[in-house]
């Protein structure tokens, strides 16, 4: 009697143990699942606020601690951009109307959101002025000679450079979506990634606004919360070149490219520190454009090659 007692006991004990560990699983599985789910929200906040993506209203805050995964957003632009330019080849579309659609579709997808940005620094880099007045030329809503001649400029050589890629394969359609969509592609990531930097770098601004809400929460996060992205978003692109040319070509256009992004953030930092003494939106906004449009002309210039 004794002993069916014990075993008895023994069989509640394991029971309550397994019940016990079942609860322990199912409350972490809860605890995963609504961490991914903020995780989710947001990513979907970041990508509503830099694209006109329809996924729903976005929340700033939810952007913000989602920035250092930004270029993801390039990735997933890159690809809604590139694919665009694969259905134009495949449906025989001439290159100078190719290239014109790549211009409105880009300016689509992003919203121009950033082109605005591009123009209120230029006006303020061609005044030459500093302090306050640089400030209030940023400001102005109105746009100057030079913010027009640059934008000009950018749209012009954001136009040339989709007609070189579109015509850099004519025949193989299979290396020419492998090509033109990594090319696109690898274009929006550094871009994306060169204005992460620049606010991550650069001091924020000193009033309230956006710009300064995704500053502080790069400054807040490691750099290598940012790198991993960065890195794994690049991996695509850069074995899709390595697919058409030569790998050597291929991680060569990667190192220019990667160099010209630095380059430029840290000219960009550094100009807007000594004109008016921080970064804010509009020259993050700035930074990304500039990057963009030199990574596509570098990189179209060395697949032409």
């Amino acid at each position: 009697m004794l002993e069916m007692l014990a075993h008895s006991n023994i069989l509640h004990h394991i029971i309550v143990e397994s019940q016990l560990g079942l609860e322990v699983i199912i409350l972490g599985l809860l605890r995963l699942s609504d961490m991914l789910s903020r995780r989710i929200e947001e990513f979907r906040s970041l990508i509503t606020l830099l694209t006109t993506i329809p996924l729903g209203p976005g929340r700033l805050e939810d952007a913000a601690r989602a920035f250092h995964l930004v270029p993801l957003i390039g990735l997933i632009v890159g690809v809604i951009v590139s694919s665009m330019l694969i259905v134009f080849k495949v449906l025989g579309v001439e290159p100078v109307l190719a290239g014109l659609l790549y211009v409105a579709i880009h300016t689509l997808v992003t919203g121009g959101l950033h082109l605005d940005g591009f123009a209120d620094y230029s006006d303020v880099i061609g005044s030459r002025a500093r302090g306050e007045r640089a400030l209030s030329i940023l400001k102005d809503p109105r746009k100057g000679s030079f913010a027009v001649i640059l934008v000009a400029i950018n749209i012009i050589a954001s136009y040339s450079s989709s007609i070189a890629i579109y015509e850099s394969i004519r025949w193989d359609y299979l290396k020419f979506t492998i090509l033109t969509s990594s090319v696109i592609v690898l274009s929006y990531i550094i871009a994306y990634e060169a204005m992460y930097l620049a606010l991550f770098l650069g001091r924020e601004e000193p009033y309230e606004g956006m710009a300064k809400v995704f500053s502080l929460e790069a400054k807040r996060r490691s750099i290598m919360d940012n790198l991993i992205p960065l890195a794994a978003s690049m991996v695509i692109p850069v074995a899709g070149i390595a697919m058409v040319k030569p790998l050597v070509e291929a991680l060569t256009a990667t190192i220019i490219i990667l160099t010209l992004m630095i380059a430029i953030v840290v000219y960009v930092v550094r100009d807007s520190s000594n004109r008016i003494g921080f970064i804010n939106g509009d020259i993050a906004g700035f930074t990304y454009e500039l990057v963009r449009v030199l990574g596509l002309v570098a990189l179209a210039i060395m697949i032409s090659l």
